[in-house]
């Protein structure tokens, strides 16, 4: 992609590599089109900026001639044509990010509605775009009367608002010295003055402040004839009556509050979707990157979002907070919002009786807290999004929110659905959780043994915990307990870790008809099934049958195979068919299968 610059001399980059443009009436026309770059700009002005008053001959003929010049010295590269042709005239075609120019005018822009800290950041990067006076080695003389002084004056603009935001953060001392400079180059902008005698007088220099004032005075009056305005002589009154409204603000707290978890050690697999989750981090959405994963249960959703987040904890040097939301958690009832406020509002330091009694009113002084900091946050395992909603900070922030409900209605920058483990990655998971030797010797086991998982890394750690365990047991021994014991989940539970246990939470959250489906939808052999099939089995509208599948779908219970069919994971037909023995009775499965034997 080109990249162009036009806040200093002007360049031209292809890929990183600089292109040089030698003609000098080349440049002016490239110039003439970048500062009005994606607009058609008419013949007859680019006739006027590059050929001055000394047009000869056909202008408009010798304007064709440079364009179709300049083409060619862009084509040296290989890159598409950015010069489109329109009977009016000509425009060039510039993604905003390539042309210098779109940069900084979208950094002022963003810096407008941010707190000083990120406003601060924001101008600082604005500036350093600049390399000298815009368009020094374009020979225009309109484009340097009618151009230049404007890009200057954006320029300056943005310094007066970067000085602004360093005063209003309490950076008065490194100010100094840098306002010296600046009002000797702009000795009639008042503007520097008044900000100058501000960070004076806040380092105690009340004299050297009050000089300044007699010095802008003089100059003005000598200069134009006229007196200072009115928001430098009130300055002045105000340091002359050392008014306590011009101490310097106090420094915010430091949070530095890291509470993650530890990464696992023995994390497999993923690696595609780790790179989506780090690629998407980067990106800013309207109220910052929030990223959502959704998945069944144990399929590794907190171990990826761990691992997501130790991966890019180091761009956010304020704050690295991790709260369990308990959506799924047994004899814990999902997190009040504003109860997760006050647990987060604690943990950056506000002390608890300043925390407000409504959730509106936490959520406002959250996200004020956290105004201008760089700030990661890990939601896990939510229940919902209006769980979620009330805890999103602003802009600067990377939230990681795990579920496993599809939080469809949340604004995310990015949302990933996790699916089981690849069967190399399974087998791989179960070595070195059993050891690589043994898996090694048993290769055709291990592939039947992570079958009878599904794939599920909850169901593969589980079993290769048992297994590392039990040194008499052979893989292929397990594998034949775990075909026998069909449906039952007893081989898939050590510790306190219980697949039957982890889908019950999920069981527990669904409508009775949800249940009921689930467990009817179990008695079928291995297949899928669309709303037809579910609403005779079920015995309910097919609409009804739909809305009913889509619930399932939507916590991971079912997954869909194709548009409009759904089947059960391996552990969840046996989760629901164990179900359905004690809750069905002969009969009524006997029926069921009766009607979807008809349909």
């Amino acid at each position: 992609m080109f990249e162009f610059g036009l806040l200093g001399p002007l360049t031209v980059t292809y890929a990183g590599v600089p292109l040089q443009v030698g003609a000098a009436r080349q440049r002016a026309l490239l110039a003439s089109l970048l500062v009005d770059a994606n607009r058609l700009v008419p013949a007859d002005e680019l006739i006027a900026r590059v050929w001055r008053g000394d047009r000869v001959g056909n202008a408009r003929a010798n304007l064709h001639t440079y364009v179709m010049r300049l083409r060619r010295t862009l084509a040296t590269v290989g890159a598409p044509d950015p010069i489109v042709t329109r009977p009016e005239g000509y425009l060039i075609e510039v993604p905003d990010e390539a042309l210098d120019l779109h940069r900084f005018d979208a950094l002022v822009s963003e810096a407008r509605t941010a707190d000083p800290e990120q406003a601060a950041a924001l101008l600082e990067e604005a500036l350093a775009l600049w390399s000298g006076t815009p368009l020094s080695n374009v020979p225009s003389e309109v484009l340097h009367r009618e151009v230049v002084p404007g890009l200057a004056e954006r320029r300056t603009l943005a310094l007066e608002a970067y000085i602004d935001a360093e005063l209003a953060l309490g950076h008065h001392r490194d100010l100094v010295v840098r306002l010296r400079e600046v009002t000797a180059r702009h000795p009639l902008r008042e503007r520097f003055w008044t900000q100058r005698m501000t960070a004076l007088y806040r380092c105690e220099r009340q004299a050297e402040a009050l000089e300044c004032f007699r010095t802008v005075n003089a100059l003005l009056t000598e200069e134009l004839g006229i007196e200072p305005g009115e928001e430098i002589q009130e300055l002045h009154r105000a340091i002359l009556a050392r008014d306590p409204c011009l101490g310097a603000p106090a420094p915010r707290i430091q949070i530095r509050r890291h509470d993650l978890p530890s990464d696992i050690p023995d994390f497999v697999g993923r690696s595609a979707e780790l790179e989506r989750l780090l690629s998407r981090s980067h990106r800013d959405g309207p109220g910052g990157r929030i990223l959502t994963i959704d998945g069944m249960a144990g399929a590794g959703k907190t171990a990826l979002a761990v691992r997501a987040a130790h991966r890019v904890a180091d761009r956010y040097p304020d704050a690295r907070l991790f709260l369990d939301l308990h959506g799924h958690t047994a004899g814990r009832e999902p997190v009040d919002p504003a109860a997760a406020l006050d647990v987060l509002l604690r943990a950056v330091g506000v002390p608890g009786d300043r925390l407000p009694y409504r959730v509106e009113e936490r959520t406002a002084m959250w996200r004020a807290e956290l105004a201008g900091r760089r700030v990661l946050l890990v939601l896990d395992n939510a229940a919902s999004a209006a769980q979620v909603r009330p805890l999103l900070p602003g802009n600067g922030s990377l939230v990681l929110v795990t579920s496993r409900r599809r939080l469809t209605d949340l604004d995310a920058s990015d949302t990933l659905s996790l699916d089981v483990l690849s069967p190399g990655d399974a087998a791989a998971l179960l070595a070195r959780l059993a050891g690589e030797t043994r898996a090694a010797a048993e290769a055709g086991a291990v592939a039947d043994v992570v079958k009878s998982c599904g794939h599920l890394p909850l169901g593969v750690r589980i079993v290769g915990s048992r297994l590392r365990g039990r040194r008499a047991w052979s893989i292929g021994y397990l594998a034949r307990r775990l075909r026998e014991s069909w449906p039952s989940l007893e081989e898939f539970v050590t510790g306190d870790r219980s697949v039957a246990d982890a889908l019950t939470l999920s069981y527990e959250r669904l409508t009775p008809d949800e249940r009921h489906l689930l467990r009817l939808l179990s008695l079928l052999p291995p297949t899928s099934v669309d709303a037809c099939m579910a609403a005779a089995l079920a015995d309910v509208g097919v609409d009804w049958a739909e809305r009913l599948l889509e619930g399932l779908f939507d916590v991971h219970l079912i997954e869909q195979s194709a548009p409009g069919r759904y089947r059960l994971h391996e552990l969840v037909r046996r989760f629901a068919n164990a179900t359905a023995r004690y809750t069905l009775t002969d009969a009524s499965r006997q029926e069921a299968m009766g009607r979807i034997l008809g349909c």
